[in-house]
């Protein structure tokens, strides 16, 4: 489930913006993630929403639950039967985006785009070493994004 616009977007300083589309978002917010600067956001029927925003690009928006906290995330990992690793970050159980590692190297993230589907949870994922500010990095640096 997409958010609905506008968005009700709070900075760190606690100034409100009220955002009408995916270009606007992208013209208003330079930076923001999980990690700094602190923001609130929350879609048109008052839902929170988790944004990511790098370079004025939309990297990630989706609804959270209202207690979602990006310092909370649990990383799980999985290798896949052709050789291929993953790193799946998850709140609450529920899949949010991930990494993947084929076993020739290349590297690629999910969700591809900010409205695509979220990845889905392996059977025989464990959990991983990598932090969640670990995770976010390897996310963003695969994306050529980097922190």
């Amino acid at each position: 489930m997409s958010p609905e616009f506008p968005l009700h977007f709070t900075d760190e300083e606690g100034t409100r913006h009220v955002i009408d589309s995916v270009p606007e978002l992208e013209e208003t917010i330079e930076y923001v993630d999980d990690f700094d600067p602190p923001y609130r956001c929350e879609d048109n029927g008052g839902r929170r929403v988790r944004v990511v925003m790098w370079d004025l690009q939309l990297l990630c928006l989706h609804i959270v639950p209202e207690d979602y906290d990006g310092m909370l995330v649990e990383i799980v990992e999985s290798t896949h039967p052709d050789g291929t690793r993953e790193w799946l970050e998850m709140f609450r159980g529920k899949p949010l985006r991930s990494v993947k590692e084929t076993s020739s190297g290349e590297q690629y993230a999910e969700p591809e785009r900010w409205d695509s589907t979220p990845p889905t949870l392996s059977a025989q994922a464990e959990v991983s070493t990598l932090r969640p500010e670990e995770f976010h990095d390897k996310w963003l640096g695969v994306r050529g994004f980097r922190r």
